[in-house]
């Protein structure tokens, strides 16, 4: 939604609109957020109930979950601990290094839209905010129709295996993905180059 509310925003008022926009809604999404919603954490939640008690019986209550260590260490580990699992789990390491090619790329296509739809094409800003909806609705079918087969290999895997689950079992539908992310770049670059009808692009970014 946002490239279509931000093509059209930019296009009727201006490209300012489409931060003041986000501020809006962050800051209303914030204060809703302090509002109502509760604190679950329970080292927090057994604080602030020793806090209670102490004030009460004037006795000190030490909570049932305490980190006696200072603030700055536990900042410490906090930031480190997925650092070291980053840095010496291999297949976090792969993983991530993965998803950063995968997310880079497709940042990197939509920084191409405008000039290829504008420049080549001839739609006005509000129209391009429009062409995303190819990324947007290949997205969208891949949740309703990708996740639930992850979830159906999975449990036929796991069978197979007498009953023992492995987290490698998610992976055989998730390669599809991986496949279809060169054939979605190469078909988007050539139908831009040879100036094809401007759907056919967009159809190949919806794969």
């Amino acid at each position: 939604m946002g490239p279509i509310i931000g093509g059209f925003m930019t296009e009727t008022l201006s490209w300012r609109w489409t931060f003041w926009l986000i501020l809006i809604l962050s800051s209303i999404n914030t204060i809703f957020c302090i509002v109502f919603l509760q604190e679950t954490y329970a080292p927090v939640i057994l604080a602030r109930k020793a806090a209670r008690l102490e004030k009460r019986s004037g006795r000190r209550h030490q909570p049932a979950v305490y980190d006696p260590r200072p603030l700055r260490t536990r900042i410490y580990v906090a930031i480190q601990r997925p650092l070291r699992i980053l840095c010496f789990q291999p297949i976090v390491f792969i993983m991530a290094v993965y998803m950063a090619l995968i997310y880079g790329t497709l940042y990197l296509l939509f920084t191409t839209f405008p000039q290829v739809f504008q420049e080549q094409y001839g739609f006005s800003p509000g129209l391009t905010g429009l062409t995303y909806l190819g990324v947007g609705i290949g997205n969208m079918l891949a949740i309703f129709v990708g996740i639930p087969q992850i979830d159906v290999q999975f449990r036929r895997l796991t069978a197979k295996n007498n009953g023992v689950s492995e987290p490698e079992f998610r992976l055989p539908v998730a390669t599809v993905g991986g496949i279809f992310m060169p054939i979605s770049l190469l078909w988007y670059g050539w139908s831009v180059q040879t100036h094809t009808f401007f759907l056919v692009p967009i159809l190949g970014t919806f794969s």
